[in-house]
């Protein structure tokens, strides 16, 4: 099991998250990413945590993604494995411009 080290881009993506509505964390596989946010999730209280790495959530994702983001209705909301619904990121679109 790997030990969790200190992570030095909690701060700086702290920060983006206050100045955009919309943050992106993209890197190669198995760097910590999922890691990172699901630490980021616990530690903060404050975010709600979608992972699409559960077949369930991810078939309604992709049959009605408007309804599953209306569902958890909880900000900031960070989507763990967002790519494996692009209808996701239309929706996600939609909802900021209505901003």
């Amino acid at each position: 099991m790997p030990h969790p080290s200190q992570r030095h881009l909690r701060a700086p993506f702290l920060k983006l998250l206050k100045a955009w509505p919309v943050v992106a964390l993209l890197g190669p596989r198995q760097s910590g990413k999922s890691t990172f946010l699901k630490d980021l999730v616990w530690k903060s209280g404050t975010f709600t945590l979608l992972s699409l790495d559960s077949a369930a959530v991810r078939r309604r994702a992709e049959e009605s993604p408007e309804l599953l983001i209306i569902e958890v209705a909880k900000y900031p909301l960070v989507i763990d494995e967002v790519h494996k619904a692009p209808a996701l990121f239309d929706e996600i679109k939609a909802i900021v411009d209505a901003r």
